[in-house]
């Protein structure tokens, strides 16, 4: 998904803005992704476009890192 249609999928306007309650909606979306590995760029990305379909499958082929150690969430 991109960021439009991850919006659009949550019944937001891609153009309207985020409200705080919007975020709070999208934040369990938002962290699944993230944790699942969905929202990587992938090292070998060279900027074409070029399609990574997304399955049930395990990233850690794609970094030399562990899964999991890698991932750095700041809280503020």
């Amino acid at each position: 998904l991109n960021a439009s249609t991850f919006l659009y999928s949550h019944g937001l306007d891609p153009e309207g803005g985020l409200t705080p309650g919007d975020f709070a909606l999208l934040c369990p979306s938002l962290l699944n992704q993230l944790d699942q590995g969905t929202c990587i760029r992938h090292s070998h990305w060279d900027g074409t476009g070029a399609k990574h379909l997304h399955g049930n499958h395990n990233h850690t082929e794609h970094s030399e890192a562990p899964a999991g150690e890698s991932r750095n969430i700041v809280i503020a």
